[in-house]
């Protein structure tokens, strides 16, 4: 085991506490699942943008692609076949 030491703005730190206790989790083990998460991803486990895109994620824009391609082909899909396709789109 190691430690780290960081720095934080108080009333973000009062923040992030409070969620972690309403999760059940300690700060630390908060920070260990992020670090988790970035090593097996590769990269920060979310979306960090900056401007107009800061509201649209990689998932809603992959849902909104999906849900373009189904209005714009001939055939009929149904809602499961739609869903299927934005899962697939949204995991590559």
């Amino acid at each position: 085991m190691t430690s780290i030491s960081l720095r934080m703005d108080e009333n973000l730190k009062q923040q992030f506490d409070a969620v972690c206790s309403e999760l059940g989790l300690s700060m630390t083990t908060a920070f260990t699942i992020f670090a988790k998460a970035t090593v097996r991803k590769q990269g920060i486990p979310f979306d960090v943008v900056i401007g107009d895109n800061a509201a649209q994620t990689h998932t809603e824009k992959k849902l909104l692609e999906a849900q373009t391609q189904a209005a714009s082909t001939q055939e009929r899909k149904t809602l499961h076949e739609v869903l299927h396709h934005a899962r697939s789109a949204i995991h590559e």
